[in-house]
């Protein structure tokens, strides 16, 4: 079974989530009050590394450069010129490699029937919480790599005063996912304009 709010692996027979905390429903626990829709989870993301191919084709230009010019014009006579040069060819890779397996790691984004979560870190957390009700607007961002590869970032403009713009990024397929999260806030506020005129 999972849990209705964060869609974890609950037991079949305990009462919460150990991850959230969410109270569970059990065979023989009432339903939900009527009018109170039951949240469920809809999508979960993660930061894709393929999101900064620009950067990888970039910094290849760069090394062939690098490894061109070495070749035709420069004499490296001396151990530790080569050790300095080819680190500085080599560094740009090492910090773009570990800056994706970071984002990798520590970029989580999950959407429910009534709110869209983003949370951040590896050992620490922080997470972020929006209900759908708030967003005003949606857009995707590619530039061109990010189109080749189908990864992008999805931008949330909200009336929330904690996170007014809240950036879905580095994730595959950011169309599809944008619609998602369209389609439930439209439900949203459709039901919350059914219970209003009740």
């Amino acid at each position: 079974m999972k849990c209705f709010s964060c869609a974890t692996e609950v037991p079949d027979k305990a009462l919460f989530c150990p991850k959230c905390g969410t109270r569970q429903g059990l065979p023989g626990t009432p339903a939900p009050p009527p009018g109170q829709e039951p949240e469920v989870p809809v999508w979960e993301g993660r930061y894709s590394p393929l999101a900064d191919g620009l950067s990888w084709i970039l910094w290849g230009l760069y090394a062939g450069a690098a490894i061109f010019v070495a070749l035709k014009w420069l004499t490296l006579a001396d151990a530790w010129m080569r050790w300095v040069y080819w680190g500085a060819v080599l560094l740009p890779a090492i910090i773009l490699l570990l800056t994706a397996l970071f984002r990798r790691l520590s970029l989580r984004y999950r959407l429910t029937s009534h709110r869209l979560f983003k949370e951040v870190g590896i050992i620490s957390r922080h997470i972020s919480e929006i209900e759908l009700m708030r967003v005003d607007d949606l857009s995707v961002s590619q530039n061109i790599v990010q189109r080749i590869f189908d990864v992008g970032v999805v931008t949330l403009l909200t009336t929330d005063a904690t996170d007014p713009t809240l950036e879905i990024a580095g994730i595959r397929h950011p169309i599809e996912v944008k619609e998602q999260v369209r389609a439930q806030v439209q439900k949203r506020r459709a039901r919350t304009l059914n219970l209003e005129t009740l």
